[in-house]
């Protein structure tokens, strides 16, 4: 059995979190990772007779592997029943097994290199036909395109177009044909993966719902770093409001904004969701001094929840040095 008299009363109360949705708000150094993962141990090891799994999502390998470490270590062979894995992993095992409903074959490549997206573009332009478009480079272009596959846009005229102005229409054409020219050779983007399981889901929702079942319970680390298609995905994965959707999120902390991230989604998710809120503002990592510099400085963040409690230090107070101030030349 799982020893959770070492947790504090706040990590208890996540990890004891049985069934409907929760926002678990935690500081840096407050042991997030620990809580989902012996969480998502204490599920499966609770239940030992069913055959249901448990998804956790997360945005880096590192963070990944890291989680699949911990729950081994709580429940050896029987961490099989966790998938523990990042967005773009889940998106292309579910593609290898359904993408052929979009025309995608086991075997599909995902492309890394920029030469080889700019070589798709090309083609994707020249077959996309598009009278007086603009004199933007490939680059301008590419980037039009990341922008549109990070907001999960479909290419239909009917979705609105996140660029500032009118005169940004022929985007649509050959976004649509950058999207199939590489599908037709069956090859991904990073961005074009979320989409396309995107895609699948909306357009076949029994595979959606054959995940739902397979999957029953669904967390999320860091969700705060989600952008759009990633916080879509979610949804069409839990879209009911009781949905057990386990979510550890700092909108304190939020370092993916170039990357489509808001604090505003963590704000609308917990809305809609009519998420519980758990607080974990003990951080064993930071000595008093850091937290107290870390509580002056982050009380101006206006995007931060309303409710946020401040920072603690669980550490004993160190002796002068642990907050220094350097200064360099360049």
């Amino acid at each position: 059995m799982l020893d959770l008299t070492k947790l504090n009363e706040n990590q208890r109360r996540a990890v004891k979190w049985d069934k409907g949705p929760l926002l678990v708000l935690a500081g840096p150094g407050s042991g997030k990772t620990l809580v989902l993962t012996m969480r998502v141990a204490r599920l499966i090891q609770e239940n030992p007779d069913s055959r249901f799994r448990v998804l956790g999502l997360t945005f880096t390998t590192k963070a990944a592997d890291e989680m699949r470490d911990r729950v081994e270590q709580h429940l050896g062979p029987d961490a099989r029943r966790a998938r523990l894995t990042t967005f773009h992993s889940f998106c292309a095992e579910v593609l290898r097994q359904h993408g052929s409903h979009l025309g995608l074959r086991p075997d599909f490549e995902i492309i890394t290199q920029d030469a080889d997206r700019f070589r798709y573009l090309d083609v994707a332009i020249q077959e996309a036909g598009v009278e007086d478009m603009p004199a933007v480079n490939g680059r301008g272009i590419v980037k039009m395109i990341d922008h549109l596959l990070r907001e999960g846009h479909d290419g239909s005229d009917d979705m609105p177009l996140p660029f500032p102005g009118t005169d940004k229409g022929w985007i649509r054409p050959v976004y649509r044909s950058y999207m199939e020219v590489l599908l037709r050779d069956n090859r991904l983007d990073f961005g074009l993966l979320l989409v396309s399981c995107l895609r699948l889901f909306r357009q076949r929702p029994r595979i959606a719902k054959h995940y739902r079942i397979v999957y029953p319970y669904v967390c999320v680390d860091e969700y705060q770093d989600t952008n759009k298609v990633q916080d879509l995905l979610l949804r069409a994965l839990c879209p009911e409001d009781g949905a057990n959707l386990f979510v550890v999120a700092d909108d304190d902390q939020i370092i993916y904004q170039w990357n489509g991230a808001s604090p505003e989604r963590l704000h609308k998710l917990r809305l809609d969701y009519g998420m519980p809120v758990i607080q974990l503002p003990e951080s064993y990592r930071c000595p008093p001094p850091v937290i107290a510099l870390a509580n002056n400085l982050i009380q101006f963040n206006l995007a931060r929840s309303p409710d946020k409690k401040a920072l603690t230090s669980a550490l004993k107070e160190r002796s002068a040095g642990a907050v220094r101030v350097c200064q360099f030349s360049s």
